[in-house]
């Protein structure tokens, strides 16, 4: 890995640094793995005790034949965690062995016993003659689920079940399902108290990303409306979203923004702030140099101007870049104004 001065002076000293240690960590691991000629998924999980999980580690420990090898390692990397469910029954009374891994709290439970446990445990009769392998008869015959991925290694099980989704894990198959069934409370869209409106709609963007992502898609029904996801955060595994108008935004800015959010490389991102401190331009600025709103409507408008947003998971607070100083002089009501009253110019 070669550093120039070129790469110092544009990604800072921190960042270059960030990426010598990590670079560096991994060398180590790589080397102790080979001394020591032993597997970097024992089967004895006990050392995740001693170390932190990384993804690095979990994304070479691929999904066993075994159901009692990757439920002890499932529970080895989750230790007495009280939330962490692994609920173990046999399919069709007998057929297979099987169990499903979510997090209390984080999935609907009555979609999980009408929709995965019933059809499985009572409803499920095998296909004659067989098609296909298990798992994929289970999919196509036997789950009323719309959303389903697959899972082949350890990371695809944990990353799935973090988002508040339910893992299917039968014996005898080398990967998984996860299964869409988040059910977690969220706050209802309304107005946000900060950008009070006389004349406009009375919604705001809420905690959910999803939710946040449907409002502004009812009001930019266009397939040029492109969004761009990207998980961000070593630990927290934040999801940010880049929205923009394909043919308005330039290129440029696209890419620009896309390159920066990529260098990021801390511990968690928990809200938009994070991201607005390491996009700016002028660190040691006084000055906003990004559009902070909790507006879907004032987002919509924006990006009809050819700006970019960032939408981050678990904030309300949406980032439209870039920001120029005119732009925070202009209130969400200039909009639904004729422009001489309103501080904005005519397009």
């Amino acid at each position: 890995m070669t550093i120039t001065c070129g790469a110092i002076k544009k990604e800072g000293v921190l960042s270059v640094r960030k990426r010598i240690v990590k670079k560096l960590h991994r060398l180590i691991r790589n080397y102790a793995c080979k001394t020591t000629e032993k597997n970097i998924c024992p089967d004895d999980m006990d050392w995740v005790h001693q170390t932190a999980v990384e993804k690095y580690d979990l994304e070479r420990i691929p999904i066993e034949a075994d159901l009692a090898a990757n439920i002890k390692r499932l529970k080895g990397i989750y230790g007495v965690c009280p939330d962490f469910i692994i609920r173990q029954f046999e399919i069709g009374g007998g057929i297979a062995e099987a169990a499903v891994i979510f997090l209390d709290g984080m999935v609907e439970r009555v979609l999980l016993s009408e929709n995965l446990l019933k059809p499985l445990m009572i409803h499920y009769r095998p296909l004659k003659p067989v098609q296909g392998s298990f798992l994929e008869q289970i999919l196509r015959v036997v789950l009323p689920v719309d959303v389903v991925r697959k899972c082949v290694n350890l990371h695809d099980v944990i990353d799935h079940v973090m988002e508040g989704a339910v893992v299917l894990l039968v014996d005898g198959e080398p990967r998984g399902l996860a299964l869409e069934a988040a059910g977690f409370k969220t706050r209802v869209p309304e107005e946000p108290m900060t950008e009070a409106v006389v004349r406009g709609p009375r919604e705001g963007f809420t905690e959910a990303l999803h939710t946040n992502i449907t409002l502004l898609r009812r009001r930019l029904k266009t397939p040029n409306l492109l969004l761009e996801s990207m998980v961000l955060g070593r630990i927290s595994h934040t999801q940010v979203v880049v929205g923009y108008v394909r043919g308005l935004a330039a290129p440029e800015l696209v890419a620009e923004v896309r390159e920066r959010l990529q260098r990021i490389d801390i511990d968690g991102i928990l809200e938009s702030n994070y991201l607005e401190e390491m996009l700016r331009d002028h660190p040691l600025s006084f000055f906003p140099q990004a559009i902070t709103t909790e507006r879907p409507d004032r987002v919509a408008a924006n990006l009809l101007e050819g700006r970019v947003a960032i939408f981050t998971e678990n904030t309300p607070h949406v980032l439209i870049l870039p920001g120029e100083f005119v732009a925070h002089m202009q209130s969400p009501e200039d909009f639904y104004h004729h422009f001489v009253l309103g501080g904005r110019r005519p397009v």
